[in-house]
This record gives C-alpha cells, sequence and structure tokens, in this order.
C-alpha cells in the first residue's frame, strides 16, 4: 500500500466504542470520596521490613512492661519546712556573647 491508500483506508476507519466496564472503573474514582479510597487501598511492604516493624514494636512493649513497674512511688511534697537560705551569693558567669 501507499500513502494515499492509507489515508483513505484511515478516513474510513472507525474507532470502536468503548465498554462500560472501563468508562465505570476510571470514573468510580470522582464518585467515592478520598477517604474510602485510604480505607479501602493497599501497601505493598517487604517482608523484612514487617519483620523490623514487628520486633521493635515486641521490644518497646517490653521496655515499657519492665520500667513501668520499677519506677519509685511518688511521695507528697510539703512546704512547711521551707525556709530561705541565710546567705546569698550571687555569681555572674560570663559567656562569648558578653566578650565582644
Amino acid at each position: 500500500m501507499n500513502d494515499r491508500e492509507l489515508r483513505e483506508l484511515l478516513r474510513e476507519w472507525k474507532a470502536p466504542a468503548t465498554p462500560p466496564s472501563l468508562e465505570r472503573n476510571l470514573f468510580a474514582s470522582r464518585t467515592e470520596g478520598s477517604w474510602w479510597r485510604l480505607l479501602r487501598g493497599s501497601v505493598r511492604v517487604p517482608v523484612p521490613v514487617c519483620v523490623a516493624m514487628a520486633l521493635v514494636l515486641i521490644a518497646s512493649v517490653y521496655i515499657a512492661a519492665t520500667k513501668g513497674g520499677a519506677q519509685a512511688p511518688l511521695r507528697d511534697v510539703s512546704l512547711t519546712d521551707f525556709r530561705p537560705a541565710a546567705q546569698l551569693e550571687v555569681r555572674v558567669i560570663r559567656g562569648s556573647h558578653a566578650n565582644r
């Protein structure tokens, strides 16, 4: 075929209609809310990352459980025995900004 025959053939050719299922799938995301898509969606995570996350979670729960019982009990604080200092000594500390 030469170019002229191909052009004539292309002018006569009609594109087939799109199937309704394709249109439904493409435009369904516009009608559904973005929150619903987030809840319905999925994320692929490699197995080593999942194992590492599980180990970190187990370790943090274990550390929180063991340190939670070892804390000293809080005691009441009273200011009835509070007395001001007998002698006040003022000390000026100069930093690097004071030498400018």
